[in-house]
């Protein structure tokens, strides 16, 4: 199997599984699979993928299939700018959640609470955005 065969197949597939973003979901999973930058998808499509990365491929589109989302299969969500580890123990970080963000960057001589941590992404986020801010967390 190719890249280019992957992609098509994978498309199709989940938009029989009523997925809403069937490309976009392949072409995530398909370079986490096989450990290369999205732009390696469509600069080499005729590459050919071991065996080993269409079994992890296909195991990956199976979940994604049955509605795990990305974020949970990759183990990644991006947050206002950074990089965090997301798994089934934490929600996924939501674009709502930044404008959160947004209003307490705002007051930055603020004593913040963090309560249900989980991830740690907002607490994170407003550390490094206001570095003299104190932050507490629980989960």
């Amino acid at each position: 199997m190719t890249i280019a065969q992957a992609l098509t197949w994978t498309t199709n597939r989940l938009k029989l599984n009523k997925i809403p973003t069937p490309l976009l979901d392949a072409e995530v999973l398909l370079y986490n699979a096989i450990k290369k930058p999205k732009e390696f998808l469509y600069t080499h499509p005729e590459t050919k993928l071991t065996a080993q990365q269409v079994k992890k491929f296909k195991s990956l589109i199976n979940r994604r299939a049955k509605g795990e989302p990305v974020a949970y299969l990759t183990n990644y969500k991006e947050f206002y700018g950074l990089d965090f580890y997301v798994d089934k123990r934490v929600l996924i970080p939501r674009p709502e959640t930044e404008l959160l963000v947004d209003e307490v960057i705002k007051k930055p001589e603020s004593t913040i609470l963090d309560v249900g941590t989980g991830s740690g992404c907002i607490a994170v986020t407003l550390k490094k955005l206001l570095p003299k801010a104190t932050i507490h967390t629980t989960d």
